[in-house]
């Protein structure tokens, strides 16, 4: 078992505390600050090691959800899927948390430290408990109408705004022009 364990580099302590408690364990972690050299490359070495590690661990803060590369991380391990665990080191407001965040069984290191993360360990190691891609809300039915003006439009950007909102699981979208001219 190899976790990839994403966070925001603002909650560094944290996540070096939990990895080593994990170690302990004999869970092995992919931690980006211990095993990445200053002159390599982060951004490959980052996609190199979640798709080659076991296991994802999101760690979920404020800042986290904030993080653009913590989220593409999140995202994915489950696009690749990695059995993924949600453990929340800082309270989050529900309404702050993306569509894909809520339903996400977490495991709270908020309340209860130790609890929490004996929970989380037990669970590694049982399999138990990971996010899983395919569990959507039954009754979910979302149509997004984007309405954008398509000639003063950055293509690429409507692209990964689309590419998005299909990872989260909105299939009816509709993109209507609204040229100015």
């Amino acid at each position: 078992m190899r976790v990839f364990v994403s966070y925001a580099t603002r909650d560094n302590p944290v996540a070096e505390r939990i990895c080593q408690q994990l170690s302990a364990a004999g869970i092995r972690c992919w931690l980006d600050n211990f095993e990445v050299l200053p002159e390599a490359d982060w951004l490959k070495e980052a996609a190199t090691a979640v798709r080659e590690s076991s296991h994802g661990l999101f760690l979920l803060s404020p800042a986290a959800i904030k993080s653009p590369s913590a989220m593409k991380e999140y995202r994915d391990m489950l696009a690749l899927e990695k059995p993924t665990y949600v453990a929340m080191i800082e309270p989050v407001e529900p309404d702050d948390l993306p569509y894909d965040l809520r339903t996400a069984h977490t495991f709270d290191l908020v309340k209860d430290f130790e609890g929490g993360l004996n929970r989380l360990k037990a669970a590694l190691q049982d399999n138990q408990g990971a996010v899983k891609v395919d569990e959507e809300p039954a009754n979910r039915d979302i149509t997004i109408t984007l309405q954008a003006n398509l000639t003063d439009l950055d293509t690429n950007k409507l692209v990964e705004l689309i590419a998005r909102l299909v990872d989260v699981g909105i299939k009816d979208i509709k993109v209507v022009n609204v040229s100015t001219r």
